[in-house]
């Protein structure tokens, strides 16, 4: 347990010192990566006292978790803007392609 909450601890300092640079992809992994130690707490069978004794650690961790869910909505916004002007630009070209069906008409000539 005091495993699982260190490497909690650790991760979470390493995202808050990196928040202003860190990509899409590293915070996704490191998501998964603390969503993996959150299971293993809860899958932890623990009694009372054990709760009491980590319990001021894992609340000075959910106090550290306002500035990742901003940065995590940030993030969230920046690709849905992405996602806009491509969606944008998709119509445009669309204007510019051949609306007419593109199929052979053939005439027939009397001699």
């Amino acid at each position: 347990m005091d495993k699982a909450i260190g490497k909690l601890e650790a991760w979470t300092k390493q995202v808050i010192e990196r928040l202003d640079w860190i990509e899409y992809e590293e915070m996704t992994r490191l998501i998964d990566e603390r969503q993996m130690l959150i299971n293993e707490l809860r899958l932890d069978a623990m009694t009372q006292e054990q709760k009491k004794q980590y319990r001021t650690r894992i609340e000075s961790l959910l106090q550290q978790d306002p500035p990742i869910l901003r940065k995590l909505e940030e993030l969230k916004t920046e690709a849905s803007g992405g996602i806009q002007k491509i969606n944008a630009g998709r119509v445009q070209k669309s204007g510019y392609d051949a609306q007419y069906n593109l199929d052979g008409i053939f005439f027939d000539q009397r001699k």
